[in-house]
């Protein structure tokens, strides 16, 4: 397959090599990628625990997960987000006024709160505050901007 047709049907993949850093010690940057996956790894379980509805056997959890389709905040839908991802005040005027300016549709919207609550997750923070609203209006692609 061409370039020119793969990126027409948005099959590709983007990889580029780096230098390591020349003054940086690789066992600091191996312990930092381990806080990193710790995180990462906490805000995973977060979402298992969250999703898993009933406390119960692994079993259970799995078909019950299955069942409803949510393992992660990704998958919510729109009773989870309701439920999973409430804002205070400040956070709920950031969104209002963030709709109004980058035109964001209801599903936009909820992709936002989605976002956000995983921002929340690997912060460990049980509430969404307006910090990881605001970031996660920063990922919002710029040509959605108007």
């Amino acid at each position: 397959m061409k370039l020119k047709d793969s990126l027409a049907k948005g099959r590709f993949v983007v990889t580029s090599e780096v230098q390591s850093p020349i003054d940086e010690d690789p066992h600091e940057l191996i312990k930092s990628l381990e806080l990193i996956r710790g995180r990462v790894e906490a805000a995973r379980q977060k979402q298992r625990d969250r999703f898993d509805g009933e406390k119960g056997s692994r079993a259970a959890h799995a078909a019950a997960s299955r069942q409803n389709h949510v393992l992660t905040n990704a998958d919510m839908r729109v009773g989870e987000i309701r439920q999973h991802c409430k804002l205070d005040a400040a956070g709920e005027s950031l969104v209002r006024a963030a709709m109004g300016q980058m035109n964001l549709s209801a599903r936009g919207y909820h992709r936002v709160l989605k976002l956000a609550r995983t921002i929340a997750d690997l912060a460990g923070s049980e509430t969404i505050q307006v910090t990881h609203v605001a970031e996660a209006l920063q990922y919002r692609p710029k040509s959605m901007m108007v």
